[in-house]
């Protein structure tokens, strides 16, 4: 029992500290709109600036570009539209359009969805 927690914990510390080979695409571009715009699209919240400044080793991360391409990114994802979809396929949603204007129907829209992947 010990042994699978232990597995899971270090499987997930590799899983969570790599970037995506996406992510990895944008970074070594300096890409940083990109990799903010990816971010909200894959429904995370935004990175911090530190967090942001430890995906490359040499350069500087312009932390604003981050933030515009997350923004803009977040406006994408947070379509009602998409909501039912994500939830349907049975996507988490980590709560990242509750602070936007049509964020209760989001997390509603999604709610409909979800309930539809689990009853397959």
């Amino acid at each position: 029992m010990v042994s699978k927690v232990l597995i899971s914990f270090i499987s997930s510390i590799f899983l969570f500290g790599c970037a995506s080979p996406v992510v990895e695409q944008f970074i070594s571009e300096q890409n940083w709109y990109q990799v903010g715009y990816y971010d909200a699209e894959q429904g995370n919240f935004s990175r911090t600036e530190e967090a942001v400044n430890q995906l490359i080793e040499n350069g500087d991360p312009d932390f604003s570009v981050y933030l515009q391409g997350y923004s803009d990114g977040k406006e994408a994802y947070c379509q009602p539209k998409n909501a039912w979809i994500l939830g349907r396929i049975g996507q988490p949603y980590r709560g990242i359009c509750r602070d936007l204007k049509n964020g209760w129907q989001f997390q509603q829209d999604w709610n409909a969805g979800r309930e539809n992947y689990l009853r397959w």
